[in-house]
């Protein structure tokens, strides 16, 4: 919607049926007409080229991050932009995903994007924005919070590191105002690059 009062013709590409109605609400609303709304998955969708491609942290589900990311240049005729989370390195979340899978990462991010891009040959620019939140994650409980680290670590169907995590969030967790913050802020990362044919 921002974009549509600087651009010609914009695309949104959205598989979620509760998003799409959400965006063409909105779309109605502002009495916007050039933006089409596909309900569609990238990378499989097929739009036509266009100037310039957006991606609004979007990534993090996909199984393959390269062709992701060869896509998105593949489809832009002048810059593409990618909008993903930069973790801090301290964070609970972080210290749990290294003890647990020996890696700090739990989806794709910042880091492991512009590595993916080097290893591409695209040698993307960067900006990023500080969180105005000094925390990672609020839940209403500790259990609250237990149940949602394990899913976060792919742990819902085994009970081998709950005392581990257990422990983690006894010793992380911060309560206050009648809630538990995860340690760990995330920042924002905007990768720019221009299109490479």
């Amino acid at each position: 919607i921002l974009f549509s009062k600087h651009l010609e013709k914009i695309t949104a590409i959205e598989p979620s049926r509760a998003m799409r109605d959400v965006l063409k609400s909105k779309i109605s609303q502002e009495g916007i007409k050039n933006i089409e709304v596909l309900a569609q998955k990238w990378p499989d969708c097929t739009p036509d080229p266009h100037d310039y491609v957006f991606c609004s942290h979007a990534m993090y589900g996909t199984a393959d991050l390269p062709a992701f990311i060869k896509k998105m240049n593949d489809c832009s005729r002048k810059m593409s932009f990618l909008l993903i989370r930069a973790p801090s390195s301290g964070g609970l979340i972080t210290e749990a995903f290294q003890h647990v899978w020996q890696q700090p990462h739990d989806s794709p991010n910042f880091t492991i994007a512009y590595n993916i891009l080097l290893q591409m040959g695209i040698f993307a620019n960067v900006l990023f924005e500080e969180s105005e939140k000094k925390h990672f994650l609020a839940s209403a409980s500790e259990k609250e919070a237990f149940v949602e680290l394990k899913r976060r670590l792919g742990l819902l169907d085994t009970d081998k590191y709950d005392a581990y995590l257990i422990n983690l969030l006894q010793r992380r967790l911060v309560e206050q105002d009648g809630q538990f913050l995860w340690p760990g802020t995330v920042r924002s990362a905007l990768i720019y690059w221009e299109a490479k044919h």
